[in-house]
């Protein structure tokens, strides 16, 4: 209870020892936030993935054809959200904060440079020089191909709309596990920090796929 109070409030430890109101001690709360968040990420890290299998890449595209501006081939939407944490006393340049979204959480990343060495990109690559040209990750206008005339504006426009899907998901993700929101900054190293965000979108994921 400690470690999903604080997982869904961001409180500090001290506050969530007084908040539960029962007798766990400050390193008591941090003993359970770091057990459950590793049993978390060790037993359920499938619960964040990216779709790989044809079937899974299917299911996605049925999906974002069924939204009211429906688009053919889409198996995700990508977009970045910053998470604070305590900057490293070494090196902290090298942990600007990244995440990749779907509806659902479907890859976490620490480094912003990540997408170009990335699994999901070089899979999506292979997957195109095979001849795979219906599958489809779309972004905002950080990632645009211009020019662009009146046909390819009206399509951006509609476009727009299906990709909002991966705001809202943002918005959901970070409302449901305060911790991660921008004024609760994590004080953990970056390596603790990563293991409580893959837990908070393990239980989003989780909880997504109860409804």
């Amino acid at each position: 209870m400690a470690a999903l109070h604080y997982f869904a409030q961001g409180s500090y430890q001290k506050s969530v020892e007084q908040d539960l109101n029962c007798a766990l001690s400050q390193s008591s709360v941090s003993r359970a936030i770091t057990l459950i968040s590793d049993i978390l990420v060790q037993h359920f890290s499938h619960k964040v993935q990216f779709p790989g299998t044809a079937e899974e890449k299917d299911r996605e595209r049925v999906k974002f054809m069924q939204h009211q501006n429906g688009f053919p081939g889409i198996i995700g939407c990508i977009d970045g959200t910053h998470i604070a944490i305590q900057a490293p006393p070494t090196n902290n340049y090298e942990f600007p904060g990244l995440l990749f979204y779907n509806r659902k959480v479907s890859w976490i990343s620490a480094r912003l440079s990540i997408w170009s060495t990335s699994i999901i990109r070089n899979h999506l690559k292979q997957n195109f020089i095979n001849g795979d040209e219906s599958s489809w990750l779309i972004g905002d206008s950080g990632y645009p191909l211009e020019p662009f005339n009146e046909h390819e504006l009206r399509f951006n426009n509609q476009l727009r709309c299906v990709r909002n899907t991966v705001e809202r998901a943002i918005g959901t993700f970070k409302s449901r596990f305060r911790c991660l929101l921008k004024h609760r900054t994590m004080h953990y190293n970056p390596t603790r920090a990563a293991t409580i965000i893959n837990a908070c979108a393990i239980l989003h994921n989780i909880q997504c796929g109860l409804k």
